[in-house]
């Protein structure tokens, strides 16, 4: 989870992005950050509300939003927390980008949520270059374009890798669904500034 340091405020130089199919990136991007959270009711909720979610269909509508909670809780678990003997799919920015260096790559994104005016928090602080909180901080970005070069830095180099990983690894459908409507949206923006 992030936390503001300032106050979000549009920059007047730079040109707002075009409606286009992804109306609000930055309500898609918390979105997808928020669903990758550890499963609860509320993403039951969500996925019994909104059937056009990534990665949402017929395997989620058969069964009781126990069973469904549960069922999420485990693909959670077995993907992103406790896989022996390593994670198929480690959801690290630095274990794609900088494997022999993570630590330079850690502060630079400590430094550049810094300059967005973002910092971690919360009492279990993830790693900063954790997907979660990378998608929330392109979701908190304080312009277009501060997104979209956050985006092209820390996202867009690892996801489309990423993702594969994870659909090979994945027994339901959801979190590749969401991945991949995340690699959408950082190419859509990537188009967008010719980044």
């Amino acid at each position: 989870m992030l936390t503001s340091t300032s106050p979000r405020r549009e920059s007047p130089g730079r040109r707002r992005p075009p409606v286009r199919s992804f109306p609000n990136p930055e309500e898609v991007y918390r979105l997808l950050s928020v669903a990758l959270a550890p499963p609860t009711a509320a993403l039951v909720s969500l996925l019994r509300g909104d059937p056009d979610l990534p990665g949402n269909g017929p395997w989620s509508t058969g069964v009781s939003d126990d069973q469904l909670l549960h069922d999420l809780q485990a693909e959670h678990t077995r993907l992103f927390v406790n896989t022996f003997p390593r994670l198929s799919a480690p959801p690290f920015a630095a274990v794609y980008l900088t494997p022999e260096h993570p630590e330079r790559l850690l502060l630079r994104i400590e430094e550049r949520l810094g300059r967005l005016g973002l910092e971690p928090a919360g009492e279990f602080r993830e790693r900063v270059d954790h997907l979660r909180l990378l998608l929330e901080a392109a979701g908190r970005a304080p312009t277009p374009m501060a997104r979209v070069e956050f985006v092209g830095e820390f996202l867009a180099p690892w996801l489309p890798v990423y993702g594969q990983r994870l659909s090979e690894a994945a027994a339901l459908p959801l979190y590749p669904g969401l991945i991949g409507a995340a690699i959408d949206l950082a190419v859509e923006d990537a188009k967008e500034f010719n980044i």
